[in-house]
């Protein structure tokens, strides 16, 4: 029978059967013939694991990865150093063969499942041989005679060439010479026939009347071949298509002319008319009411109720064939004349010779061992093939024998227990045939229709079975990852074995009357040792298998790990549920155990072994970089971790992780090694920046989209950072405060990766803005350049998440509280902040640059267009010129750099303005030319501010403000200088207070009379002046004027001297007449206090301002005296208004700003310019 005809009988999908788990993997090594006594593991074997995994998201996909075997030349089992060297000496594909470990080794794990041998013992010799059954008493002859007769009478009704083959067939599987089966044969013809009886099963009926109010029928049978001996099959109520499958024996006196007489009766028990009548609720149809008022006329008149009659039939016992009848027949009316249909019944039956059932069951009995060996042995059927299905011969046979002897079901299910599991230990059979044979023992056990002496041999075979199934769960490590059948084989073996168990547990006196040895506990026992012992045998077949000649002891460890990996994998996925649910065993755990402390024994002292031999880098910092002679460094050791953590990661399945030797610590024997591969990719990166830049030829990458603007270096710079992401999701380090540590040193590295990538494209790009000429023009490396550092410094922002940096902190924060998380938090902050900052200042480095080298073209476009009458004329060459490298860094650069470097030009673009006006200052150029700057300053800020200038300090820096304040003192008119000077005294006096008037103060009143248009002015008096004569005293007097004077008229006004105070009382009044327009012009009254001298100059002791704006109007009804006073500090000319008079002493052609100067640069040297002021 085929694999495939061996699945079909499982249960479906949609049963959610635990075998149809197994259903799906029946045929994955496509074969179940065993060619040797090896069992080879196929690929396919291990459906789980993949030949090559990607990893589940898009930022993950790897792309195309450069995958090779690497491996040491030369290198031998045990050398450690060897063992760890096997990339590429120069390096070139580090990354690449680390990100792909995980895709090889998957590879790797494959490749090992697949060329893994086990060796197997498979019986040798014929099967005949070995199963060839015990007859205990029997002679093989008596026992051939007895079933020749048998079949010799039941094939009379057989055509002879039929007849033959099976005489023949029957002399094969007894192994009869021709003379003796001749002789034999010749004696079953010529024996008398013994007493007959009549074997007849009542299987079912179909299509019966219904005599009942509710349209059914209680059906049941009257049997008989003599009406003295009346036999009766159970009632079965409510149906019309009643089963019985029941048995019966009629002794046949006369076989000619008796007769089989079979009635079908419809039920009806006894009942009160009151109870018929409670019976209209059950009436379905008009039919039924018509039978129920007929029921109760009956009951009503008679007091009686009789069985109705369904039908009938009789069959001569002539007529039933030697091989008895097994088919549906038609019941009749009770005088054979109705055309109604009656229904129809089925039957089996057969004649046979009166004989001990006893003996005829243990006749049964060989002689199903007998055709069983035989068909083993014909049909050449490997173990687990077979599957209950005999040949038609053997079918024949064995029917005769079960119907001739009038055995009945118990007999037959008992017969096939027994020498099914006979055969089971010597040759196994497919074990679905055990699961329903041993629930049909204990169901006709539970109905008593088993004798003890049965039952107790019984038992004792179900003790073999239960050690041959012991033995197969021993063997089903190799069994299972190497034979297809194993898996359905597997599920039915426990499946008895759970019934077994179930049995026992709830029937525990059965066992202790009939003396078995099997308990529950013992079934658990064996089972679960001979899952360990079989755990061990793989373990020791995987370890003492041959290596390749050229594979190293980390290699080695690795194929063991992959194998056990495939052995739990497969176990978990199809086994353990079913030996949970069957027999309450943990199979997983079981086998964990056994290979954790074992793998564990041989991995951990190798791995401590190699790490302690691993040699610090040697790295110098001649040129800038870090590296040293030699830094290649293998893959099997990070191989051999995968397969480590996979192993350990299977212990999530336990119930316990109690005494594991390799879960919760085998990351500390690795640990030195992350180390060292962590400082050899910070290396190994330092060096492929550097050579990626220098190959870089700063052209963008095409191939990543149209509108590039990046280079290869800065892919190829992202990408490490990518790699180095998939090497720490492989590694997946289990312990928390150990990968803060690592992603710590991992993000430290990749900042500074940054910042070198950062400084070296800085120094490529500036070699080639070096070799520009005076006309400098933007490049296109250098905007490439500037985009590529954004990008190397974007590409770090994404690595933190994908490092899931912030799992780590969570974790950290309940393992230790949120404080430390915290700490953590801001160390790791202040890392990436520092890199960010370090790589804007060098973007921001590079974009200062472009303006310095762009200032010197400004300056001399700015001098060359200033010279210009027409200043548009002038400066169109400046902005043309601004206009194209603009434009290119607009295209060229994304919009944050363009807006950096946008501004950095124009703060060039006014630092040459601010230079080129502090030239022309020194050059004392007229107003005339610095009002061309303000003209041209105006035209610049609509070049680079078209839709308006704002108010930020970017637009509005030091030298656009330095610029301006420049242009309104050199580009102003004399008499505006004078004005703007003498508003910035009034500004700088308002911000002295009275307490801080060192020089003293003037106390005045002052109103704009409308009605009279005059302006009068009180000034009362002076306070606190210092003293300018030898007697400590002064001489004061006020002088009063209004400015500028050339937009007033000239006011000359002066009070009386004071003679000897220092407190000096004016109280004098001076009217000026001025217009309310002259009033708003911006004028100021000039209040100058002096000391009179007879002798010499006049000594100037300081002076007011006072805004006519400030002042207010009244008419000539308001008395002065009501007015409030004001107080105003004396002040003297300070150093912030020199620059105004520089600006007017630099006028050496204008008398009036020459004589102004002059006037006030004696006032700070405290003197008046005659006596007579």
């Amino acid at each position: 029978m085929s694999d495939t005809e061996t699945t079909e009988n499982l249960p479906t999908a949609s049963e959610n059967s635990p075998e149809d788990d197994f259903s799906k993997t029946s045929d994955l090594s496509g074969s179940q013939e065993q060619e040797s006594n090896t069992c080879e593991i196929t690929e396919t074997s291990m459906g789980n694991v993949p030949a090559k995994e990607v990893t589940g998201n898009e930022e993950d996909e790897e792309g195309e990865v450069k995958m090779e075997e690497v491996r040491a030349d030369g290198a031998e089992p045990g050398n450690l150093s060897s063992d760890c060297l096997s990339v590429n000496p120069d390096g070139e594909d580090f990354f690449e063969t680390f990100s792909s470990i995980k895709i090889k080794y998957e590879d790797r794990s494959t490749k090992t499942i697949r060329e893994f041998k086990y060796s197997a013992d498979v019986p040798d010799g014929p099967i005949a041989d070995q199963l060839w059954p015990t007859l205990g008493g029997w002679n093989v002859d008596d026992l051939y005679g007895e079933v020749l007769y048998a079949l010799v009478h039941a094939l009379k009704t057989k055509d002879q060439l039929e007849s033959d083959s099976m005489v023949a067939y029957l002399q094969q599987a007894f192994h009869i010479d021709n003379d003796k089966h001749k002789k034999l044969l010749d004696l079953a013809r010529e024996k008398q026939a013994p007493p007959l009886v009549l074997n007849l099963e009542v299987i079912e009926a179909k299509g019966l009347k219904g005599k009942d109010v509710n349209g059914l029928s209680d059906p049941f049978c009257t049997l008989y071949v003599s009406p003295k001996q009346k036999h009766n099959t159970s009632m079965k109520p409510a149906t019309l298509n009643p089963t019985w499958r029941e048995y019966f024996s009629f002794p046949v006196t006369s076989h000619q002319d008796e007769v089989l007489s079979i009635e079908v009766w419809d039920y009806d028990p006894e009942e009160s008319l009151s109870d018929k009548m409670k019976r209209f609720n059950e009436v379905k149809s008009t039919r039924g009411l018509r039978i129920l008022m007929k029921e109760i006329a009956l009951t009503a008149s008679t007091g009686k109720q009789t069985h109705e009659f369904l039908g009938c039939l009789k069959i001569p016992i002539k007529n039933i064939p030697a091989d008895g009848f097994d088919k549906w027949f038609n019941l009749e009316s009770k005088n054979g004349n109705g055309n109604k249909k009656k229904g129809e019944i089925h039957l089996r039956m057969v004649m046979g010779a009166e004989k001990d059932k006893k003996v005829a069951a243990q006749e049964y009995r060989h002689v199903l061992h007998l055709l069983l060996v035989h068909e083993l042995d014909e049909e050449n059927i490997q173990t687990h093939a077979w599957d209950g299905q005999f040949s038609k011969h053997s079918e024949y046979i064995l029917n005769q024998l079960r119907w001739q002897g009038g055995l009945l079901p118990h007999d037959i299910d008992m017969a096939k227990w027994l020498v099914y599991t006979r055969v089971q230990c010597e040759h196994p059979l497919n074990a679905k045939l055990f699961p329903p044979i041993f629930s049909a023992v204990l169901e006709h056990h539970r109905k008593e229709a088993i004798s003890d002496d049965e039952m107790r041999k019984f038992w004792f075979a179900s003790e073999k079975l239960l050690d041959n199934f012991s033995s197969f769960v021993r063997n089903i490590h190799q069994c299972f990852l190497s034979n297809s059948t194993a898996t359905t084989q597997a599920y039915h073996m426990l499946k008895t074995l759970g019934l077994l168990k179930d049995h026992i547990s709830k029937a525990p006196k059965i066992k202790k009357d009939l003396e078995s040895k099997i308990t529950a506990e013992l079934i658990t026992e064996k089972t679960e040792n001979a899952i360990s012992r079989g755990a061990e045998d793989l373990f020791n077949s995987i370890v003492k298998s041959d290596p390749d000649a050229n594979e190293t002891e980390v290699e080695t460890m690795i194929k063991i790990g992959q194998l056990l990996i495939a052995d739990l994998r497969k176990g978990l996925e199809m086994l353990d549920n079913v030996f949970k649910e069957l027999l309450g065993i943990d199979y997983f755990e079981t086998t964990y155990r056994v290979y954790d402390e074992k793998y564990g024994e041989l991995v951990k002292p190798l791995v401590m072994k190699i790490c302690q031999n691993l040699k610090p880098l040697e790295i110098r910092h001649d040129d800038g970089l870090f590296y040293d002679t030699d830094l290649s460094i293998g893959t099997s050791l990070f191989e051999l971790y995968l397969a480590v953590k996979q192993f350990a990661d299977l212990s999530v399945n336990l119930k316990s992780k109690t005494d594991l030797s390799i879960e919760g610590c085998f990351h500390t024997w690795f640990h030195s090694s992350v180390a060292h591969w962590l400082d050899i990719a910070w290396c190994k990166a330092m060096q492929r920046i550097k050579k990626a830049v220098q190959l870089d030829k700063l052209r963008p990458v095409s191939d990543i989209g149209d509108d590039s603007q990046i280079t290869s270096s800065a892919v190829d710079t992202t990408l490490i950072f990518h790699q180095i992401q998939i090497f720490w999701n492989q590694l997946s380090w289990p312990e928390v405060e150990g990968s803060y540590a690592f992603i710590f040193k991992i993000l430290d590295d990749l900042c500074k990766c940054v910042i070198y990538y950062a400084d070296i494209m800085s120094h490529r790009v500036e070699e080639i803005e070096n070799k520009q000429g005076e006309m400098y023009q933007i490049s296109d490396e250098l905007c490439y350049a500037i985009n590529n550092i954004e990008h190397v410094a974007r590409g770090m922002v994404p690595i933190s998440e994908r490092l899931e940096m912030e799992k780590i902190l969570n974790q950290l924060a309940e393992m230790n509280g949120k404080e430390s998380a915290s700490h953590c938090r801001k160390t790791l902050a202040v890392v990436m902040d520092n890199a960010n900052e370090n790589v804007m200042n060098k973007t921001y480095e590079i974009l200062s640059k472009v303006g310095l080298h762009m200032e010197p073209v400004i300056y001399r476009m700015l001098l060359e267009g200033v010279e210009v009458e027409n200043e548009d004329e002038g400066v169109s060459k400046l902005c043309k010129y601004l206009d194209k490298n603009l434009i290119k860094l607009r295209d060229k650069l994304t919009q944050d750099g363009f807006d950096k470097v946008f501004i950095i030009i124009w703060e060039n673009a006014s630092r040459a303005l601010r230079n080129l006006i502090r030239t022309n200052v020194e050059k004392r150029r007229p107003p005339s030319f610095f009002q061309r700057i303000h003209n041209m300053l105006q035209i610049l800020f609509n070049f680079f501010y078209p839709d308006g200038i704002s108010e930020v300090d970017s637009v509005h820096n030091a030298d656009v403000r330095e610029v301006q304040d420049l242009i309104r003192l050199h580009g102003a008119s004399t008499a505006d200088l004078i004005l703007k000077y003498t508003q910035e005294r009034l500004r700088l006096q308002g911000k002295i207070k009275m307490r801080n008037a060192d020089n003293g103060q003037l106390t005045l009143r002052a109103t704009y009379c409308e009605d009279q248009k005059s302006l009068r002015v009180e000034i009362l008096n002076c306070r606190g002046l210092k003293p300018h004569d030898s007697n400590g005293m002064c001489d004061p007097f006020v002088k009063l004027q209004i400015v500028p004077q050339e937009l007033y008229p000239i006011v000359a006004k002066k009070t009386k001297v004071k003679k000897k105070t220092l407190f000096p009382l004016f109280d004098e009044i001076f009217p000026i007449p001025l217009s309310p327009e002259q009033m708003a012009m911006g004028g100021i009254l000039h209040f100058s206090v002096k000391d009179h001298d007879l002798f010499g100059r006049n000594d100037f002791l300081g002076e007011v301002f006072l805004s006519l704006e400030s002042i207010p109007f009244t008419t000539s009804y308001a008395k002065l005296q009501d007015l409030p006073q004001i107080n105003l500090p004396l002040t003297m000319p300070t150093e912030e208004v020199s620059s105004m008079l520089q600006t007017l002493e630099s006028r050496q052609w204008d008398q009036e700003a020459a004589k102004f100067a002059k006037k006030e640069r004696n006032k700070q040297a405290g003197t008046t310019g005659n006596t007579s002021s």
